[in-house]
């Protein structure tokens, strides 16, 4: 750990030199094809079940937040259940889907070893304009 974190400034040293072997939990992540529905008859899924993503985006509570407030208003309203999870898929579908293929892609950009890909990578991410693309973007200019 030392060899990838040992360089940066601190307290990064400090803490790697701190953690106990032991004591360090190692987790994969998973993400999922995007689905074709996230409902059958009344069994209906959201957030991490509908979409898992690798947290490259830091969307995962976000969307699941997305679904929960979807899903409720639409529950609330009244209708059928059929009706209304039917909905609720149209409403999500898109935006999720949209979301677990840019995760996937900035996975790849991010975790390459072709150093092509890399130099071409760190070249665009120095001359985005942040603010002006998350405001603008899907992603973050998001308005449900």
């Amino acid at each position: 750990l030392l060899n990838l974190w040992g360089g940066w400034n601190p307290p990064m040293p400090e803490i790697v030199e701190s953690c106990d072997l032991g004591d360090l939990i190692v987790t994969d992540v998973h993400d999922c094809s995007p689905l074709r529905h996230m409902y059958s008859e009344r069994v209906v899924l959201l957030g991490d079940a509908a979409h898992p993503i690798g947290p490259v985006l830091g969307q995962g509570a976000n969307m699941a937040m997305e679904d929960a407030a979807c899903l409720s208003g639409l529950l609330a309203s009244g209708g059928d259940v059929p009706s209304m999870l039917r909905g609720y898929d149209r409403a999500r579908l898109k935006r999720t889907n949209m979301i677990v293929h840019d995760s996937r892609v900035v996975a790849r950009l991010t975790h390459t070893t072709n150093p092509a890909v890399g130099w071409l990578r760190d070249f665009l991410v120095k001359r985005v304009r942040r603010d002006e693309t998350y405001r603008d973007s899907e992603l973050f200019g998001y308005n449900p």
